[in-house]
């Protein structure tokens, strides 16, 4: 987490939701997993996190795709290798 973190920080990030998921019956299909997502508003149009094209419209925007963002913080993990 503190790698993600130090990402963020870097990426000028200073706020982010958060959720951790336990499955309630132990299933292999199901595990626990935690998400962060940043907050954050859509470029220039100082837009808030909760917008239109998701509530409105089911689509689901981001700022960057999650490719270009698992590069970026690669280099979080990869320290000291």
């Amino acid at each position: 987490m503190l790698r993600f973190f130090l990402y963020f920080k870097e990426q000028g990030v200073e706020s982010f939701n958060a959720v951790m998921h336990i499955p309630v019956k132990k299933h292999a299909a199901e595990q626990v997993h935690f998400r962060l997502v940043p907050r954050m508003t859509i470029g220039m149009l100082e837009t808030s996190d909760m917008n239109v094209f998701n509530f409105l419209q089911g689509e689901p925007l981001s700022l960057k795709s999650p490719e270009t963002v698992a590069k970026e913080v690669g280099k979080f993990f990869n320290e000291g290798k």
